[in-house]
């Protein structure tokens, strides 16, 4: 597969590839407020990416991959962005961090090691996961962590990365257009 930045939305999506080392940069020197406006950057793009590509029709096996990728980055980075900026939630919610952050090695690990390459669900417990994700970091670095809202992302990314880790077992082939489990 061949590296196509032309089209509009994988300029989008560059963006938020970008910006995952510029988040990587500010959680280690501890800025929260910047960080918090990168990452609502990074996540304005996840949404915009997808829509532009579906809505004047320029989706690619590529745009797919890239933004699978991206969203890999981002989602790998979290645990240690979390430890970075708020450090005292990192403790206290070690558990469950560390058993999301297992299911998405598994989800990652078991794609990769059946289809050969990264898998790129996009399914509708992703998509939900993720923007419960964005509103809880970004709530968590400007004010501060909201627990309803982290033990609800926590269920949703539980579920979604469950989710996964089934269609990489059931499924044949690699649909990353596939919507769920439960219907095509």
């Amino acid at each position: 597969m061949k590296w196509d930045l032309k089209p509009l939305p994988n300029k989008i999506t560059l963006i938020r590839f970008i910006a995952v080392f510029v988040l990587w940069i500010l959680a280690y020197i501890g800025n929260g407020f910047w960080f918090g406006i990168v990452f609502l950057i990074a996540g304005i793009t996840d949404f915009l990416d997808g829509f532009v590509a579906r809505t004047f029709k320029m989706g690619s096996e590529f745009g797919v991959y890239f933004d699978s990728l991206s969203d890999d980055m981002v989602n790998f980075s979290i645990i240690f962005w979390v430890y970075l900026l708020i450090p005292e939630f990192f403790l206290e919610h070690i558990v469950i961090l560390l058993i999301l952050f297992s299911l998405f090695i598994i989800s990652i690990g078991s794609g990769y090691i059946k289809f050969k390459k990264l898998p790129s669900w996009h399914i509708y417990s992703f998509k939900l996961t993720n923007w419960f994700l964005y509103c809880f970091i970004l709530i968590a670095v400007f004010f501060e962590p909201h627990l309803g809202l982290f033990y609800a992302l926590s269920v949703l990314a539980a579920l979604a990365l469950t989710e996964s880790i089934i269609l990489n077992f059931i499924s044949d082939e690699l649909e990353s257009n596939r919507k769920s489990i439960f219907f095509e």
